[in-house]
């Protein structure tokens, strides 16, 4: 049984790379934003983790 979750777990991490590196300068850029804009690491992660929609926290970040 062990063997088995640690078998669907490696898939799901072998399934999930390829989003995750592609998620990864997005979020690059949208920290860089933020610490340029004056926001603080909790409110950007924060940010990060409620919205959603990337293109929404770069917006939400100018208007603050």
């Amino acid at each position: 049984m062990r063997i088995v979750k640690q078998r669907s777990f490696l898939t799901g991490i072998k399934t999930g790379l390829p989003v995750a590196f592609g998620c990864l300068p997005i979020a690059v850029a949208f920290g860089l934003l933020a610490k340029a804009n004056g926001l603080n690491i909790l409110a950007a992660t924060g940010m990060s983790a409620l919205v959603f929609a990337g293109a929404s926290q770069f917006v939400a970040i100018n208007l603050l």
